[in-house]
């Protein structure tokens, strides 16, 4: 099956009765993500989430902090810092936008690392 593009989960449910096996890229982004995977669980399907945990204010998406303790088995995963190449476990959002979210690729999102994040340039610091 290709990949189906929705704002909420729950109006998939009756479309993904015929697999055993769900995926969600994006899930911080679906208010419905919660209820929706617990259902799916619920009723037997393997439901696969990719998401981020948090903002880049470092701040927790709350509906998949909910996720964690529901879920049988949480992988995190971390990227390479787009500054000093260490481990990356932080988004730092390039622009002046404050919302929390806004849509955007490399132009407006970077991975980094801890010491990176808290630097104002692009410029690896002498403690990475």
């Amino acid at each position: 099956m290709a990949a189906v593009k929705a704002t909420s989960l729950s109006d998939l449910k009756s479309t993904l009765s015929g697999f055993r096996v769900i995926g969600i890229d994006e899930g911080q982004f679906f208010p419905d993500i919660v209820e929706f995977a617990e259902y799916m669980a619920d009723t037997g399907k393997v439901v696969v989430i990719a998401a981020l945990d948090g903002t880049y204010q470092r701040q927790g998406f709350p509906s998949i902090l909910t996720l964690v303790p529901l879920s049988e088995s949480v992988i995190k995963l971390s990227a390479v810092c787009m500054v000093c190449y260490a481990e990356a476990a932080y988004t730092k959002r390039r622009g002046q936008e404050k919302e929390v979210e806004v849509i955007g690729g490399a132009d407006k999102y970077m991975a980094v690392c801890r010491t990176c994040y808290s630097q104002d340039d692009d410029v690896p610091s002498k403690e990475c």
